[in-house]
């Protein structure tokens, strides 16, 4: 197994940001063969990356176990797959080295609720100064070196703020992508299984996610032609894996015994008349 496992992946609270992590092979995998050099991953959207260069490829480089992605969109899923590249250049995955990470959005609510204070909370609401600074444990100023950009030369109170309702975003980043479980061409692919099974149609799992996500827009469409011969040649496709050609020779077969069947029967019907 050269390939990374356990990917993991969660949207920031910061929004538009998604962070993976995963668990690269160990060195004895590449005992013999050339050693572990790299990692490179690549992004979709609605199906896994099959290959190194399937979809964007937002990181080629030395050999990292995390990795924080700035996505173009919010309130997207995005679909990952991380790569171990060995010395000869050979990209190696796996079942285990995907995953699917909906990406939050932005909307401010921790400054709609800042602003909302009474204006004598925001007003002495204020930074700490170079006397009192010089005054602190160096851990303590260290820390406040480390804040994020938007937070430094912020007072405390907006600094709370943004700790406490950071994760309000999420909530509403997350309520708003409730819309999209039904919608196949946007659901996540563990949803595409009640989604399959609410038609009653049983889905191939083994199958690549834009696939199962064919296979459930194309269920309707084949029980409204149940009985007919196009259904029954997209069976015996479907669960034969037989090529079209043949598939089609086994329906029209099956189309002449069934005509003969009933004409031997009506005959006979017929003749008991007679």
């Amino acid at each position: 197994m050269k390939a990374p496992t356990a990917v993991r992946g969660a949207p920031h609270l910061e929004g538009q940001r998604v962070d993976l992590s995963w668990r690269n092979p160990p060195a004895t995998d590449f005992e013999g063969d050339p050693p572990l050099v790299g990692i490179r991953i690549a992004r979709r959207e609605r199906t896994f990356p099959l290959g190194p260069t399937d979809g964007d490829v937002v990181y080629d480089g030395p050999v990292v176990t995390r990795f924080a992605d700035r996505v173009p969109r919010a309130s997207t899923t995005y679909y990952y797959t991380v790569f171990a590249v060995d010395g000869a250049a050979a990209a190696h995955a796996d079942d285990g080295s995907s995953a699917a990470v909906y990406a939050t959005g932005r909307y401010g609510l921790a400054d709609r609720l800042y602003r909302q204070l009474p204006a004598v909370h925001q007003r002495y609401d204020l930074p700490l100064g170079p006397p009192e600074l010089a005054g602190l444990d160096p851990a303590i100023a260290q820390a406040l070196d480390a804040l994020p950009t938007g937070l430094h030369g912020r007072g405390q109170l907006y600094r709370f703020l943004q700790t406490a309702a950071s994760p309000l975003d999420l909530m509403r980043s997350l309520a708003e992508g409730l819309r999209d479980l039904r919608d196949v061409d946007t659901a996540r692919p563990e949803y595409l299984v009640p989604l399959a099974e609410w038609l009653g149609w049983r889905l191939d799992r083994t199958l690549p996610v834009f696939a199962q996500r064919n296979e459930v827009k194309f269920a309707p469409r084949l029980y409204r032609s149940v009985g007919t011969i196009p259904n029954l040649r997209t069976i015996i496709t479907r669960y034969t894996k037989l090529r079209r050609r043949r598939s089609r020779t086994i329906a029209w077969s099956f189309d002449r015994t069934r005509w003969g069947l009933a004409h031997s029967f009506g005959s006979s019907r017929r003749r008991r008349a007679w």
